[in-house]
């Protein structure tokens, strides 16, 4: 074969296929544009399954060189179109930028001439094939007593409860429709939705987000539930616990660390020399692989962070702890996070315009939110802001601090060690000199601001908190917007100076600014903080803004301020619902009698698009009249009278005797916990230990308790959900007092507010209904198991004496008994 028939001939350039514009569309299009005159349109339009237009509308009016993109609500499949007017059809650099982000989610972008004779197709839409359903036959199949799930497991027991949970969740899954089911103790709700959670996305290849409150749910799922559903699976299943990016150590930062050793006090290196050995054995580089954390203020500088990453520039990317742990999260099947992590995605997201694209997590496309009943208050905070005194201070001390280890004195040596240039001694002159006084002048006024705020708002030091928009804090307004307004600009300004900096060094050849990109990276994330706790000021000045509640609260020497949402019903459903409609929202917990009504109402489901599917509540497979006894002693002082306490103690500690121990006390305040371990610890010894909350680590506190029969724990409130003691380790749970919440609290005092402007009455409609699914969690830590038996007893006899105290009744899982405590004691024995 002679040479020429080898030869190689470049292959034809492929041409992108343009988005086909049917002429009546094309005349819609032209008419728009010459009754709005020589100015740029936006448009949204439909395609059939081709991909061709269909129907186009109208949405954003802008002048001859602009136009609004309002890309929120669009959705794989469609189009966005604009004109422009100068008849040139070449993208600019916004619309490529514009068309990069629609195009990552499946939308296509056109441009056209003014009379929609010609048009230039930028990226064509893409529709995602069909989606699989479960197949509810196959889940019955599943939990079947012949299933995958009895072949593997010779203790498998169907439960009626289960099936009719897994089909619900599958329902969601279908249809896409959100939905609230609550799942009595026992149930196994958490198997009955990773079924057809893992199914579905196996066969559509997506991604589905299970959400819980609880670390020690999370652990479950990751190490004991989903191991076993894939075990019973024939296909293979991938799931990942996805942490924030603040859990993993940055390499980088390390390594800058260990080269330079006045980046840390000398009391902080050898906790930085122990990361560095750490680094080299650790299984993934985040917090909850170290044996002991490191003081916050070490790890904060050495941590991941989104504001300072050089990406692929980075000579550690490969080994990189948080990117490897999102290619893991990218190719799994299930992505197990908490609230706050789903909350945070869901903020960025709607503050991006949504779509599939990654944002704190991979995309994904169903929702399982477990624990629902804390929803509210964990994406409370992620959907408002917080700035204080300390997150001032601490962003200006990240860029300059006068003993040095700061950003700025990383980039003074980086400057130093280049070899000679022009520029570089103004540079570092700037960088020690200019910016160092500017963000010292800048540290000294926080301190003043703040001072003055603290004066002026909490003269009184009982107080400990503020709203700004109180009408008793009407007179302060003026003085406090001042202050608040003056910091903001400095802070501001200061960060815009060092950006200044940035930009210069940024400039030099490249041959220069190479050797600077670590340090301009990390100033830059630097620059970002400081701009962020700079608008969080703002956010507090100037009228109050609709569905927001704004205060100023002292803690110790901080003083913090809060701009949140009062209620989430708008928030949830253009965060939440609306994009990931098909989201399923479980709990033990979620009625607050007959059904899950003021749980609906708290998260804005029923309110429009898209229709929820019927709430259902299924009952625990346990055995309640037989294994449990709920009891209320009548004859105790009231709850804040000061003899409660001690007579709560005498009653705690026959208690304790008659079960040896195996009690757990549940309050609703640090104080009565300490009053009450001080009442009981001396009396009860020594054949009865007294474990009290804050004097040990939770975890080793809660593992104590189990390993033995002789302790009595005394707790709060995070002691009053998500810890499982089953079997002799418990058998006598005591809560002190109704789990009302704080009344003076701004956000209630908020919320009590809005719901009095929507007609209702607040403490029927919300405080009540709160303090009830409170209630039933505490009275849930009991009964773990069928074979579990014990006494729940409750010491406020508001439960029966007041009118409301129904409510809370019914709500138990066994009628209440009442009476004197001595009568209640003798009918146990009986």
């Amino acid at each position: 074969m002679g040479l020429a028939a080898c030869a190689w001939h470049p292959p034809a350039p492929m041409a992108l296929t343009p988005v086909r514009i049917p002429a009546r569309v094309r005349a819609a299009i032209a008419g728009e544009i010459a009754a709005a005159g020589d100015v740029e349109l936006f448009f949204t339009a439909t395609t059939d399954p081709a991909g061709d237009l269909v129907a186009v509308e109208l949405l954003a009016r802008g002048h001859a060189s602009a136009v609004p993109a309002i890309t929120r609500d669009l959705v794989p499949g469609q189009v966005v179109l604009h004109n422009h007017p100068s008849g040139n059809l070449t993208p600019s650099d916004p619309d490529l930028e514009v068309a990069s982000r629609l195009g990552e989610r499946g939308v296509g972008f056109v441009i056209v001439d003014n009379e929609a004779s010609r048009d230039l197709t930028v990226t064509r839409p893409h529709r995602p094939p069909p989606e699989r359903p479960v197949d509810m036959d196959w889940v019955e199949q599943f939990f079947a007593a012949g299933g995958p799930l009895a072949t593997r497991f010779a203790a498998y027991e169907p439960r009626p409860p289960q099936v009719a949970m897994a089909k619900a969740a599958a329902e969601v899954i279908n249809q896409a429709r959100p939905r609230l089911v609550e799942a009595g103790t026992g149930t196994g709700k958490s198997l009955a939705y990773l079924v057809p959670a893992a199914r579905w996305a196996q066969q559509n290849q997506k991604r589905v987000v299970i959400a819980t409150h609880t670390i020690h749910l999370q652990q479950q799922l990751i190490t004991k539930d989903i191991p076993q559903l894939a075990a019973a699976l024939d296909s293979p299943l991938k799931a990942v616990l996805v942490k924030g990016r603040g859990n993993y150590l940055c390499l980088r930062k390390l390594d800058e660390a260990i080269a330079q050793s006045d980046l840390f006090d000398a009391g902080e290196q050898p906790v930085v020399a122990a990361l560095a050995e750490w680094a080299r054995t650790t299984r993934d580089g985040s917090l909850a692989d170290l044996p002991d954390p490191p003081p916050p203020a070490v790890w904060e500088r050495l941590a991941s962070d989104a504001d300072s990453t050089l990406r692929a520039r980075c000579p550690h990317f490969d080994r990189c702890f948080f990117y490897q742990a999102r290619r893991h999260a990218a190719a799994a099947h299930l992505l197990i996070a908490n609230h706050a992590l789903l909350a945070a995605d869901l903020a960025v997201r709607a503050a991006s315009g949504g779509g599939e694209t990654a944002a704190v997590l991979p995309p994904y496309h169903r929702v399982v939110i477990d624990e629902a009943h804390h929803l509210e208050e964990a994406a409370v905070h992620h959907l408002g802001t917080q700035t204080s005194r300390l997150a001032c201070l601490r962003a200006l001390g990240r860029l300059h601090r006068a003993k040095g280890g700061s950003l700025l004195a990383q980039l003074g040596r980086a400057l130093a060690k280049l070899p000679p240039f022009a520029e570089q001694a103004g540079l570092m002159r700037k960088v020690h000199d200019g910016l160092g006084a500017r963000i010292g002048e800048a540290r000294a006024l926080t301190e003043s601001c703040f001072d003055d705020l603290d004066r002026l708002l909490l003269p009184d030091p009982l107080l400990s908190n503020c709203d700004l928009d109180a009408e008793a804090t009407a007179p302060q307004r003026p003085a406090t917007d001042r202050l608040l307004k003056e910091l903001g600009a400095t802070l501001s300004a200061t960060a815009r100076d060092v950006h200044r900096l940035l930009k210069q060094c940024a400039a030099l050849p490249p041959t220069i600014a190479d050797g600077l990109a670590s340090p301009l990276t990390d100033c830059a994330g630097g620059v970002n903080r400081l701009l962020a706790v700079a608008d969080g000021l703002l956010t507090l000045t100037g009228p109050r803004p609709e569905n927001r509640v704004r205060w100023v609260e002292r803690r110790r020497s901080n003083l913090v301020g809060f701009s949140l949402p009062v209620e989430l019903r708008d928030e949830l459903a253009q965060a939440l619902f609306r994009p990931f409609p098909g989201t399923l929202l479980t709990s033990a917990t979620l009625s607050t009698g007959n059904d899950c009504a003021f749980v609906a109402d708290r998260l804005g489901l029923g309110d429009g698009e898209p229709t929820p599917l019927s709430p259902l509540v299924l009952p625990s497979p346990f055995d309640y009249p037989h294994q449990l006894r709920c009891l209320c002693p009548t004859d105790l002082p009231e709850v804040n009278e000061p003899r409660f306490d001690q007579a709560a103690a005498d009653l705690i500690a026959t208690i304790a005797r008659r079960h040896g121990g195996r009690t757990l006390v549940l309050t609703t305040a640090f104080r009565q916990v300490r009053s009450l371990a001080l009442a009981l610890r001396d009396g009860l010894a020594p054949e009865i230990t007294v474990l009290a909350q804050g004097e040990q680590d939770r975890h080793l506190l809660l593992e104590r308790f189990r390993t033995d029969t002789g302790f009595l724990l005394i707790a709060t409130d995070s002691f009053w959900e998500g810890i499982d003691v089953v079997g002799p380790a418990l058998s006598a749970v005591v809560i002190t007092r109704l789990p009302f919440r704080v009344p003076d609290d701004p956000l209630e005092v908020a919320r009590t507010e809005a719901l009095r402007a929507r007609g209702r009455q607040p403490f029927a409609h919300y405080t009540v209904p709160i303090a009830i699914l409170k209630l039933r969690q505490g009275v849930g830590r009991l009964i773990r198991s069928r074979t579990d038996r014990g006494e729940v007893w409750i010491l406020d006899h508001r439960l029966v004496h007041k009118s409301y105290g129904a409510r809370f009744r019914n709500a138990l899982p066994v009628a209440v008994e009442a009476g004197a405590a001595a009568r209640l004691l003798a009918g146990l024995e009986g």
